[in-house]
């Protein structure tokens, strides 16, 4: 799914005005012997992060979101049995993979701004059905 994120997380981290952890990316900031253009210059202004287009990221994704796998065996008792027996067996797994190049948390975010919150748990179930 193509999509453009807005990285506030990554915004609050290369802010160093902050009482809180910073990026490493911090470290390869604007100076005169260095003058880098990704990130700009080290300054105690609160302003020198605020809103700006290269927080904007792809974060298109491909995800793999649900997948059951089962087996069903059909009069699973012994012949002579006069009960019919259905067993089936299954397996599925939620949030499996997720492909993408968007260096944040996850890449689908409520209102294309990411906030930091963490991802969908990845989520297995083994389970078995018997009727008969």
């Amino acid at each position: 799914q193509g999509n453009s994120v807005y990285n506030q997380l990554r915004r609050y981290l290369e802010r160093p005005t902050d009482a809180y952890n910073a990026s490493a990316a911090l470290l390869d900031s604007w100076t005169e012997t260095n003058p880098s253009n990704s990130v700009p210059r080290i300054t105690s202004s609160p302003f020198s992060s605020e809103l700006d287009s290269r927080y904007i990221e792809d974060a298109s994704f491909l995800r793999l979101r649900t997948i059951t796998l089962g087996y069903t065996l059909n009069n699973a008792l012994p012949a002579g049995r006069n009960l019919p027996l259905n067993i089936r067996l299954f397996a599925t797994a939620q949030n499996l993979i997720t492909l993408t190049g968007y260096k944040g948390y996850d890449p689908e975010v409520a209102q294309g701004i990411d906030l930091g919150t963490f991802p969908m748990p990845r989520t297995f179930l083994f389970g078995v059905n018997i009727s008969l």
